[in-house]
């Protein structure tokens, strides 16, 4: 990742899509559809991310180079959570160090 970044900077990029790189195939691209804050623990703030994608495209769980023009590339670990009638959906889960914008939107909840 070329930036820290967090929940409420992922929250912005809603819409946006990502590249992922499965290991011998053709790259694909998923869709970010929703942002899911999952409260702090301690000193992370943990958040999942999910994506739709491609109904002809199954992605089976595991680890994937991802690439978002904001941040740059990264290995992230998606897996599949269910189907719609756009295509498969996929959740990356992360608990990180807080950032100073994560700080902030736990002390407005206190």
């Amino acid at each position: 990742m070329s930036k820290q970044w967090g929940y409420t900077t992922a929250r912005e990029w809603i819409g946006d899509s990502v590249l992922v790189h499965p290991e011998g195939e053709e790259a694909l691209s998923l869709r970010l559809v929703k942002v899911i804050d999952k409260g702090a623990a301690g000193p992370y703030e943990q958040f999942s991310l999910l994506f739709s994608g491609a109904v002809d495209r199954f992605l089976r769980q595991g680890l994937y180079r991802v690439e978002h023009p904001s941040v740059g590339s990264a290995l992230w670990m998606l897996v599949p959570v269910g189907q719609d009638e756009d295509g498969y959906v996929y959740e990356a889960a992360f608990s990180i160090s807080k950032t100073a914008e994560s700080s902030k939107r736990e002390e407005k909840r206190v």
